[in-house]
């Protein structure tokens, strides 16, 4: 990530007692750039299911989304 670049963070959780809030603040917390929320440049996605965690930092233009898919096919 470039030092000029934005982030935003998600995470998603399953049967975890992990608390969302530190979990972004760990991960913010070793960044220095400027956080987005409604037009970053990179989307930092975090999945968590159970004692298993997979993370992601990918631009957010490149997010499979279903629902949009299936709006495009209708169209």
């Amino acid at each position: 990530m470039k030092q000029n670049e934005t982030y935003r963070i998600t995470v998603e959780k399953r049967h975890s007692s992990l608390h969302t809030k530190d979990i972004i603040s760990n991960i913010a917390d070793s960044l220095s750039n400027k956080v987005s929320l409604e037009n970053s440049d990179w989307e930092i996605i975090v999945q968590i299911l159970r004692n298993k965690t997979g993370v992601s930092v990918i631009p957010p233009d490149t997010i499979l989304s279903v629902d949009r898919e299936k709006r495009v096919e209708l169209d």
